[in-house]
């Protein structure tokens, strides 16, 4: 709760969340947009891009059919959050409070907790991946291109945490916080910002791939999972450092077709069980809480029940 009402701080009237959004809206489908216009009007202007490259770009996220590298296009896509993070920089600045205001309770940043959580994360991914490739080992292709890895590795490195965090600040700090102000209910806040996270990613391929309502269904658990850290913990610490952990294990490692991360990884999966990736999810959730709980000193079944009584 401490977490939630540090909204209280700074200017807080409804005009500046709506010049904050607008920042961020702008930063995001706008600015950021243009390194993406400027490879297609490129590419269009020699003739190189056709329409029915762009219709498969829009159905698959994959820069190929744009004729750029994946490296390349995975640039272009960061730097729609990038340009996001600005603006949400800057809509903190027009609310006049201070950036760890909508990150943390802790001061400063807590970067234990990040690393504790990514590392804790990807173990649990590398270990279920580990136990699927031995019972499925034929859906596993070998994909490694060296000269493209090592770029991405950097990239990953460096530009995804930018990307996860600005999600995590966005989502699960500025909105999150902005509907308690509005509703003085922690658990309204956290389920309204769970539905627009997830109605955001909607718009990603795996959509048109398994299907709006099975995607969702794991699109909402994480995002409910990873608001439920951020009221247990006062903190975005490890929220960031679990998408941070996603992210780059998936941008690396193993990806699948119609995955909305189109990168050289080291494998690609031939098929991918929708349903058994929300269930592994689900058990690393669970298992991710009772350790971080022993560890912080949380009272989950209290903290609950506080969370919905409230």
């Amino acid at each position: 709760m401490d977490f939630l009402k540090q909204v209280y701080n700074g200017l807080n009237d409804w005009w500046h969340y709506f010049l904050g959004i607008t920042l961020v809206l702008i930063g995001y489908a706008v600015i950021g947009q243009l390194p993406l216009l400027a490879v297609i009007g490129l590419g269009v202007r020699d003739g190189s891009i056709v329409p029915n490259d762009l219709y498969q770009f829009e159905k698959t996220n994959n820069f190929t059919h744009l004729h750029v590298s994946n490296n390349t296009g995975f640039l272009v896509m960061l730097c729609l959050f990038i340009f996001a993070a600005l603006g949400l920089y800057l809509a903190v600045k027009l609310h006049g409070k201070k950036p760890l205001d909508i990150i943390t309770v802790r001061r400063p940043f807590d970067w234990n907790r990040f690393f504790y959580g990514a590392a804790i994360w990807m173990g649990f991914t590398i270990f279920a991946e580990l136990i699927l490739y031995l019972f499925d080992q034929q859906n596993y292709v070998v994909t490694i291109n060296w000269a493209a890895f090592i770029p991405l590795l950097v990239i990953s490195f460096v530009l995804l945490p930018i990307q996860t965090a600005t999600e995590e600040i966005f989502f699960r700090g500025y909105l999150n916080q902005g509907l308690f102000l509005l509703f003085k209910s922690p658990i309204i806040s956290i389920v309204l910002s769970t539905v627009l996270f997830s109605m955001v990613h909607s718009m990603n391929p795996e959509i048109e791939k398994f299907g709006f309502f099975t995607m969702q269904v794991y699109y909402i658990s994480a995002g409910l999972f990873l608001a439920l850290l951020c009221f247990l913990d006062n903190g975005l610490e490890l929220s960031i450092g679990i998408h941070t952990a996603t992210n780059i294990f998936g941008a690396t490692c193993v990806t699948y077709e119609g995955a909305v991360l189109q990168t050289d990884t080291l494998f690609k999966i031939k098929e991918t069980n929708p349903w058994l990736m929300t269930f592994s999810f689900l058990l690393a959730a669970a298992l991710f809480l009772k350790i971080a709980g022993k560890k912080y000193g949380w009272n989950i079944g209290e903290s609950i029940k506080t969370l919905l009584l409230k």
